[in-house]
């Protein structure tokens, strides 16, 4: 895996019996979610790291660095949401169907495999600016409340993404394949009790030649965006789940 400090990226081993272990015993879905947890605790955002601030708008910090010999970049983005449990941003950010809603660089996103209430295949395709392919993504995802015994709605909460293949998961024709490497969410409720910081890791192969023009599109133009819109869409989940006949933790 990466460590704190940069260096190589783990590679992306697709193996049948890899994905039966994950989900089957758990071990590899829950060292995974480790690993986000890990990053968030240790992973310190500043130029000796080889950070660079990329972005400071409001409630959101973006962080960029890239990954020598290869098309990766990674990204460290913080930001907090007020008046919205932490719970209710770790459901609203694991339910694909309502990403296809608020999200609108997304092309299509949904669950191709449920493997029990905490794990999945899932999938998203990200649009790109003109003259540039939409991106595909295959994520095997795992989930987790680390809240302690006797705490309930505490968090940790953690979602960990790790791209992999899937049979019924192929890529749209002209589509380029994103690999990812190290991708994930942390959510903590803050001290004041009503307030949800959220800190995202994400280590990209987007494939492909990509114009630097596209990574600086990407960075200050995009993540904000995203990010801005799911911030309106973490609020509003409870009233997306009322008008679906849902609760929360249904999807």
């Amino acid at each position: 895996t990466m460590s704190s400090n940069g260096g190589d990226l783990p590679k992306v081993e697709v193996r049948p019996d890899m994905y039966d272990a994950y989900f089957e015993n758990n071990e590899l879905a829950d060292a995974h979610v480790q690993e986000v947890l890990a990053m968030e605790q240790s992973d310190t955002a500043d130029a000796t790291h080889g950070w660079a601030h990329v972005v400071n708008q409001g409630p959101l910090d973006i962080w960029r660095r890239a990954v020598p010999g290869s098309n990766a970049y990674q990204f460290r983005m913080v930001y907090t949401v007020k008046g919205v449990p932490p719970e209710t941003a770790f459901y609203a950010l694991w339910d694909m169907a309502y990403r296809a809603v608020w999200d609108s660089q997304c092309a299509g996103a949904g669950t191709v495999e449920p493997f029990s209430k905490d794990s999945d295949c899932s999938y998203v395709r990200i649009k790109f600016p003109m003259g540039c392919s939409n991106r595909h993504m295959c994520h095997f995802r795992a989930r987790r409340d680390l809240s302690p015994a006797g705490s309930a709605g505490a968090g940790p909460f953690v979602i960990s993404y790790r791209s992999g293949d899937h049979p019924e998961c192929p890529e749209t024709q002209g589509d380029v394949t994103v690999k990812s490497y190290q991708d994930g969410v942390v959510i903590r409720r803050l001290d004041d009790g009503e307030t949800s910081q959220l800190t995202l890791f994400a280590c990209d192969d987007l494939g492909g030649m990509i114009p630097s023009f596209v990574v600086n599109w990407l960075t200050a133009k995009l993540a904000p965006k995203v990010c801005g819109e799911a911030l309106q869409a973490i609020a509003k989940y409870p009233a997306y789940l009322e008008s679906k006949g849902m609760k929360l933790g249904d999807a």
